[in-house]
Formats: C-alpha cells, structure tokens, sequence
C-alpha cells in the first residue's frame, strides 16, 4: 500500500536568483500567503549561507523583504522604486547592487 501524496505546505509563486558583487548571490523563494525565504552566499556576514523567513512588505512603489535579526526590523532584499534590486546586510556599510539572472 502506498502512502498518500503528499500536500505541499504553501504555494510557491516565484523563484528567483540574484548576481551580486564579487561573486555575492541571493536566492529568493516567494511563497503566495506574502511570505518569503531568502538565503545570501558570498558575503561575509552572519546571514550567508542561512536561510530566512521574510514577509513581503510593499511600500508604495517600493517591494521589501522584511524580517527580525536580534529583535531588530532586518530588510536585506528589496526591489526599489527604479525597478533595481538591492541586499542590505548586517556589518555592510551600504547595500549590494544584484543583478537579476533568472527564475528557478
């Protein structure tokens, strides 16, 4: 007898992938209930390799990934006014520009 299929946990609705400096890259798994997980490699910084929960937060003409780091408001995805994507880590003094490579 076999077991029943299984039923996926939440929808997904888009994956994509995301070119950075100096061989930085972000991978993005955006789920239909407004959620999202992110995980950044490349970078030296307590986030890489991680995989976090995010909320998908829009704000005006602005898209950000919103999620908590040591009880603090963390936005380390988002998609700007200008249609750019840009990651903002932990210990970086200013965001890294991504290049968007394509959807997985």
């Amino acid at each position: 007898m076999q077991p029943p299929p299984q039923q996926a946990l939440r929808e997904v609705q888009q994956a994509r992938w995301f070119g950075g400096p100096d061989g930085m890259h972000v991978e993005l798994l955006d789920f239909a209930d407004g959620t999202a997980l992110v995980r950044v490699l490349g970078v030296d910084s307590e986030l890489a390799g991680k995989v976090f929960a995010y909320q998908r937060v829009q704000n005006g003409e602005r898209l950000e990934y919103q999620t908590k780091l040591h009880g603090r408001d963390l936005y380390a995805l988002v998609k700007e006014r200008d249609g750019g994507w840009v990651a903002y880590v932990p210990g970086a003094q200013s965001g890294y520009p991504l290049t968007y490579l394509e959807d997985k």
